[in-house]
């Protein structure tokens, strides 16, 4: 495993600002939705598109239609992402399910200086089903149960995790609150060790228009985001404005996560599509990360 593991590590650590040796399965750590990413994925508390179920299942009661989106994601260092979610109703319960597959290509094998001796790939998959249902009129909980496979050059691992979330409407006049516990599971061992997971705390609230205009509606959004095995905590801001329910542009920003602090995006809603393009400006010459996601209500 030397061979590979260096530059393994400095994909998967570095850019993603972990304690190495910690927790494995980084990718977790991406996010899905170029809505969610856009506003610094602060979506703990509202529902921002159907992706936004994989930060909180709790919002799924928000549902009152059937619906289906794919999100394509251009990050750093080779690495892809594509994810797809749909949800709807079974003998009136609502559900949704998610797939989520991530390649990381061309990492170098070395065992001394010089040359690379090749190149390998690394991949990572999941699938998750999720439901939840309403405490209250205004209080809602949901889970997400998730099967976890990761291939790192010839080895291979499998794993399941849990995600738990409450959704609490008007806690305060305009003010909607949402908390969840992401990535609670377990994995088999990746040729010698197990790892564990990035499993992380979110809570977060935003303001429902909180500015009155006739045309425009504005979203603002605050979260914590605090990973449990490590000293990791981030705080995210994030900011929607809607234009008639057409048009909608969105901002980020991040603190406490190293190579990445803002963000920024647009939409479009027409009739049953809702497109949305994020940006996500990297420094330290990483380039920059280019995600859009397509939402289909049926």
């Amino acid at each position: 495993m030397k061979n590979f593991v260096f530059g393994f590590f400095i994909i998967t650590n570095i850019v993603f600002a972990q304690s190495a040796g910690e927790t494995g399965y980084s990718v977790l750590k991406i996010g899905t939705g170029a809505k969610e990413m856009s506003i610094g994925t602060s979506t703990t508390s509202r529902l921002n598109s159907t992706f936004s179920l994989n930060y909180n299942p709790a919002l799924i009661t928000d549902f009152n239609f059937t619906s289906f989106g794919f999100s394509h994601n251009e990050w750093i260092e080779d690495l892809r992402n594509e994810s797809i979610i749909a949800n709807s109703f079974l003998f009136n319960i609502p559900f949704f399910i998610s797939i989520n597959s991530t390649n990381i290509s061309n990492i170098e094998i070395r065992t001394v200086p010089g040359e690379p001796e090749g190149v390998f790939d690394a991949h990572y998959f999941s699938f998750g089903f999720g439901s939840g249902f309403r405490i209250t009129s205004r209080i809602s909980v949901g889970v997400q149960a998730k099967y976890l496979y990761e291939n790192i050059y010839v080895d291979e691992s499998n794993g399941f995790a849990f995600d738990v979330g409450l959704s609490y409407k008007k806690f305060l006049d305009f003010l909607d609150a949402g908390l969840s516990l992401r990535n609670l599971g377990k994995t088999d061992k990746l040729k010698e060790q197990a790892t564990k997971l990035p499993t992380e705390f979110r809570f977060g609230f935003n303001y429902a228009n909180l500015i009155q205009s006739n045309e425009f509606q504005f979203y603002p959004s605050f979260e914590i985001q605090k990973f449990i095995r490590t000293d990791e905590v981030n705080f995210l801001l994030g900011l929607s404005i809607e234009f008639k329910k057409l048009l909608s542009f969105s901002g980020g920003y991040k603190i406490g996560t190293g190579l990445n602090n803002f963000s920024f995006g647009i939409g479009i809603n027409y009739r049953m599509f809702q497109i949305d393009y994020a940006l996500l400006p990297f420094t330290k010459s990483f380039g920059n990360a280019n995600i859009i996601s397509i939402s289909v209500t049926l």
